[in-house]
């Protein structure tokens, strides 16, 4: 799963974006809406809420996490220059979790919903690639 950071018209989106098959992607936005999303060959988007998920059988707890938290991932390759939070802290939406110089831009890297850091899996000065864990809360 990948988080984008985006404006459309002045507005402010946070979404994450999974794969789902060829063309589909399931579009989660920062407030929690799923939607199912399938492009085209000839450039259609149709998109449409999310189809219902059966939870599936409960599994061990990660080692690295609590079973309920959930990772924040790198969106782009780049380097750690600060980090906004540690484990413990509470944090809101739209809240600043670390910055990533990419491409010598300093990119705030936000929180998409509100919840508890558990673990923080990076440190300042560490060069990370797209997808990796940064942050699981």
């Amino acid at each position: 799963m990948r988080h984008y950071n985006l404006s459309v018209n002045g507005q402010a989106y946070s979404l994450d974006v999974a794969d789902t098959g060829p063309n589909s992607y399931q579009v989660t936005l920062a407030d929690g809406t799923a939607l199912d999303v399938v492009l085209s060959d000839s450039g259609e988007v149709t998109a449409g809420p999310a189809a219902a998920v059966t939870p599936a059988a409960p599994s061990a707890p990660a080692a690295v996490a609590p079973a309920a938290a959930q990772p924040y991932t790198a969106p782009m390759p780049g380097l750690v220059l600060s980090i906004a939070v540690q484990p413990g802290d509470t944090v809101t939406a739209g809240q600043t979790l670390l910055v990533l110089e990419a491409m010598k831009m300093k990119n705030e890297l936000k929180a998409s919903r509100a919840g508890t850091v558990a673990t923080v899996h990076i440190r300042q000065g560490d060069n990370v690639k797209t997808g990796d864990p940064l942050i699981h809360f």
